[in-house]
């Protein structure tokens, strides 16, 4: 029995409405673009269903397998996973140093890029020490 795939790569996609995996497939050579487009929502749809069947079968089969070493998926989950740390520090909010002159809302840290209004000011000739806080 040829493979989908093997009839791909042969360029006989007639092939693909003969015979698969004993089921009868259609003839997809006569069909319009709506009609495929329409088969390909379909499709769509059915892999998302079985999908899920197929999740909650694999479930089921690990659990059974675990419960029978005396664990449930959650011991084993999380003994692979490394551990959260907690509490730890915040990341610390630097502390504004300059402030704009003409728009005190807007401050820099002295850290990172310069903010464009603190360039203008030093092109203009104002000292940095006139920008302090």
């Amino acid at each position: 029995m040829r493979r989908i795939a093997d009839c791909r790569s042969s360029g006989d996609i007639a092939q693909v409405g003969k015979q698969f995996l004993g089921m009868a497939m259609v003839d997809l050579t006569k069909w319009t673009r709506v009609d495929l487009i329409e088969l390909k929502a379909q499709v769509a749809e059915r892999l998302v269903q079985v999908e899920v069947e197929d999740r909650s079968k694999a479930l089921a089969a690990a659990e059974a397998a675990t419960r029978e070493f005396g664990f449930t998926l959650k011991d084993l989950l999380r003994a692979t996973q490394p551990e959260k740390k907690t509490g730890g520090t915040a990341k610390k909010v630097g502390v504004a140093r300059y402030a704009n002159p003409a728009d005190k809302s807007q401050t820099w840290t002295g850290k990172g890029r310069r903010p464009a209004w603190f360039k203008a000011a030093l092109k203009a000739g104002t000292p940095p020490e006139q920008l302090e806080l």
